[in-house]
């Protein structure tokens, strides 16, 4: 299955990008993100096996100053500036901070009165003029004892001899308790006098948050839940001096390496936020799958001994603002689901019903945290989850292995940005369209419409089975000849899937070894996330309209991005080669290469420690299009170049009968030409491949010169 799709570059009208300080690290972080990096960046996902560790986070990997720096690589020229009230509104929340922060205005004054001044190396208790606050109270405000005696009770501390991101780290730990604390006090006419905060912090900079391998400095978790990595709500980093509307590439390193754990284990994250404590100032950070978001929350600590009237304001916004931001619930910053009480591992997930009668209202669906007595709940577990790369960027997708309603299923949490297909809609085609092989699914919705430009989709499906290259090479119970008959049976139900599909309208743009499923001889291809609506679909507008998408915006995009979908190792030479348009016969040659790579792992010779064969060795894609040409240039000769020595006739029938439809036009092999200039075209057809798919040579009287003359 593939990993992620490569990110488009954000727009804000109005807004500008924020500059990343590269100063003292940019050329350090340069040159090691060359040396680490393997893969070409117009493509947006390879086979596990071809992922190197600088792009995926790994408890065990030493080399973090390799990750980190891919990661400031990914995210350059991706960030985008907001001022606080931008990013509420882009969040919806704007309006419920307007009422927030007029009806407890005063309440955070009292907080104020009580901030530290960070100099130097430690904080104390700055002289604060009452003068200075007086002018921040607006007349008329009950005041609240009850938290007022809460707001006393906090000590101002000195650190003389500890890190100031130590200190920091504290403050801001006693600050937060100090809040909650006066959050549960009672106003005078016995109401709370604000939201109570959900979260609580944790110190983590001696020891690692529990489940990963990172000591953030501190974690906000929710109150009710276990304190791990599948828990954690809000990072904070603390650095010792100001950034100033800057932040250097290393810190940027370092603080996406800990969002992109959080990516990586909590599957109802829709955006990961950190808080930078930096000197006397807070930024907010919000990674969202398509770009990073920058904001400046204000001043958390006086900066000078004796605070003036706007440094003291600055301060007493600064507050509100963070004790605002704790006050949410996980659905309104950062998930689409509660995830913190009830039996966090069961989930419900369920399709709200559209309008009577109405055949094109959104799908919507919901999520909530189940219990026991729900039948239709699926239980997540580490033993069921499907486990693949998780970038910093891009399309994401969380799969495990569930029960729904008895039945073996697989549950997919997917997230798109707003201007691509949605799967569920490539469903709705194929199933509309009878197309056969496709998963059956149970449950589909869209769980968020947008959220900063990404679209979050559920998935229940039926467990359609392994990949066919576990099915054959870990089977001991049968014979090579067995399973070469099952690679055949496999090869022809997927290429007469794939015909089916783009007759239908549909390209699949991502066939790979992970993505065709076997199940008692039976092929499923699964994983539409990269199909592309090719041509006039039946219904297009109504489908638009179902899904919540542009169907024009999505078809132009999907036309740019076509040459950067799909996984290289099972890429089609044009595509390889830079083409920009794709077809049927580029599915259909993906599907060979998945075949030969499953004929490769059963050969008698073929062990772990073998050295990879030439057409299976991927290294870049330009360079790889002209190895895989020619590797199969030899119409005799071409599976040795795959690494295979022995094959069923049947086999060998269906693999040359493949080859001859996509490379071979009158007698002539196209595959070098295809290789240096992609928009060759080609002489497949459908006649050819229904030929194909019968058992007979797609043009038997074309190849034979192109045989006669390898013999000879």
């Amino acid at each position: 299955m593939s990993s992620g799709q490569a990110p488009e570059t954000p727009s804000k009208p109005g807004r500008g990008s924020l500059p990343v300080d590269l100063v003292d690290s940019l050329d350090h972080i340069s040159g090691m993100a060359g040396q680490v990096s393997r893969l070409s960046v117009t493509t947006n996902s390879t086979p596990a096996k071809q992922h190197t560790r600088a792009t995926v986070a790994d408890p065990e990997d030493t080399k973090r100053d390799a990750r980190r720096a891919e990661f400031v690589r990914q995210l350059q020229g991706r960030d985008v500036q907001l001022s606080f009230v931008d990013l509420l509104e882009d969040l919806g929340l704007d309006s419920d901070f307007n009422g927030f922060s007029d009806k407890y205005h005063d309440v955070f004054v009292a907080a104020t009165r009580h901030a530290v001044v960070y100099v130097g190396k430690s904080l104390a208790k700055p002289v604060v003029d009452g003068g200075v606050l007086g002018g921040l109270k607006r007349p008329g405000r009950p005041s609240n004892e009850g938290q007022l005696r809460c707001f006393e009770e906090y000590e101002p501390f000195n650190h003389k001899n500890t890190k100031r991101e130590a200190a920091l780290v504290e403050h801001f730990a006693n600050l937060v308790s100090m809040l909650s604390r006066a959050s549960c006090s009672t106003s005078p006419d016995g109401t709370m006098a604000w939201p109570g905060l959900e979260y609580v912090p944790e110190d983590h900079q001696s020891t690692p948050v529990p489940g990963c391998a990172h000591q953030v400095d501190c974690v906000l978790y929710r109150r009710d839940s276990d304190r791990t990595i599948l828990t954690a709500h809000v990072l904070i980093e603390a650095k010792s001096e100001a950034r100033h509307g800057a932040l250097r590439a290393l810190d940027l390193g370092q603080v996406a390496d800990y969002a992109q754990a959080v990516w990586r284990h909590q599957l109802t994250r829709v955006f990961v936020p950190v808080l930078v404590l930096h000197g006397h100032k807070m930024t907010l950070l919000v990674f969202g799958r398509r770009s990073w978001y920058q904001c400046e929350v204000g001043q958390l600590c006086f900066k000078t001994a004796t605070p003036y009237d706007a440094e003291a304001d600055d301060v007493h916004r600064c507050i509100m603002r963070l004790a605002f931001l704790l006050s949410l619930s996980e659905e309104q910053f950062g998930h689409f689901c509660n995830v913190g009480a009830g039996e966090p591992d069961r989930l419900v997930f369920e399709r709200k019903p559209p309008a009577e009668g109405d055949g094109t209202s959104l799908r919507e669906a919901s999520a909530r945290v189940g219990t026991r007595a729900d039948a239709d709940a699926v239980v997540i577990s580490e033993e069921g989850h499907i486990k693949r790369p998780v970038s910093i960027l891009g399309r994401l997708a969380h799969l495990y292995r569930v029960q729904y309603k008895r039945e073996p299923a697989v549950l997919k949490i997917v997230c798109t940005p707003t201007n691509r297909l949605p799967e569920s809609a490539a469903y709705d085609v194929l199933h509309s369209a009878g197309v056969e092989r496709v998963p059956e699914v149970y449950v589909s919705g869209v769980l968020a419409r947008d959220v900063l430009g990404c679209r979050f989709e559920v998935l229940i499906v039926r467990d359609c089975g392994k990949p066919l290259r576990d099915c054959v090479a870990r089977d001991d119970s049968l014979g090579f000849d067995e399973k070469c008959g099952l690679i055949a049976s496999v090869g022809r139900q997927v290429v007469e899937c794939l015909a089916r599909a783009r007759g239908a309208g549909v390209l699949h743009r991502d066939v790979s070894a992970g993505n065709i499923a076997v199940r008692d001889g039976q092929a499923t291809l699964i994983d539409w996330g990269y199909a592309k609506l090719a041509g006039e679909v039946d219904g297009a507008d109504a489908l638009a309209s179902r899904w919540g998408f542009d169907r024009a915006e999505v078809m132009a995009n999907e036309e740019a991005h076509d040459p950067i979908t799909g996984t290289p190792l099972f890429m089609s030479i044009p595509i390889l080669a830079g083409a920009k348009e794709r077809g049927l016969a580029d599915d259909v040659e993906s599907a060979l290469y998945v075949l030969l790579d499953a004929l490769y792992s059963i050969q008698p010779h073929a062990t772990s420690t073998s050295k990879t064969p030439p057409g299976l060795d991927f290294g870049s894609n330009r360079a790889f299009s002209h190895v895989r040409a020619s590797c199969l240039a030899e119409p005799d000769h071409y599976l040795g170049t795959f690494g295979i020595r022995e094959c069923s006739p049947d086999l060998r029938a269906l693999l040359d009968g493949l080859r001859s439809y996509l490379f071979v036009s009158d007698g002539r092999y196209t595959g070098c030409a295809l290789a240096a200039d992609p928009k060759t075209p080609r002489a497949a057809s459908d006649d050819a491949l229904d030929r194909v798919l019968q058992g007979q040579s797609p043009d038997a009287a074309a190849d034979a010169p192109q045989r006669k003359r390898a013999r000879a």
